[in-house]
């Protein structure tokens, strides 16, 4: 986090906030990893060693998908043209539906799918997955 210094405002406790949101983020994303490593494990055979390479190369998709999600809020753009909520929310139900039949817990995964829900809900189905995010910070579940 120190190579990334940036000067967020005069509100001292705003890096503990980045920092707790930065936590979250890297916490979520190794159990993903994990989960994922232990998909590749289980139906393929593949040691997470070798599932590695192919991780390293998904950070590159993360990454285009965040700056678009940033882009978005920034700008209000919800459209759906790169995939909807409806979309995202079929593909991970068949992802934890595979994990299921593999008798593989799927947590991070599952989760996710409880978000889209939540952003469907909100009558954001065919938007953009990242009017999930606005479902999420207008949440008031405690």
């Amino acid at each position: 986090m120190a190579g990334a210094q940036q000067f967020i405002g005069a509100d001292v406790t705003a890096s503990n906030t980045i920092g707790l949101g930065l936590w979250s983020f890297y916490f979520g994303s190794l159990a993903a990893f994990f989960e994922g490593a232990a998909w590749a494990d289980r139906s393929g055979d593949m040691k997470m060693h070798n599932f590695l390479p192919s991780a390293k190369a998904m950070m590159a998709t993360l990454l285009d998908g965040m700056e678009d999600a940033a882009d978005r809020t920034r700008c209000e753009d919800y459209s759906g043209d790169q995939a909807s909520v409806d979309l995202h929310l079929h593909g991970m139900e068949l992802l934890s539906g595979a994990f299921a039949a593999a008798g593989l817990p799927a947590k991070v995964s599952e989760a996710f799918v409880d978000y889209l829900q939540m952003a469907r809900k909100a009558g954001d189905g065919s938007k953009d997955v990242v009017t999930t995010f606005n479902a999420l910070r207008q949440s008031q579940d405690k």
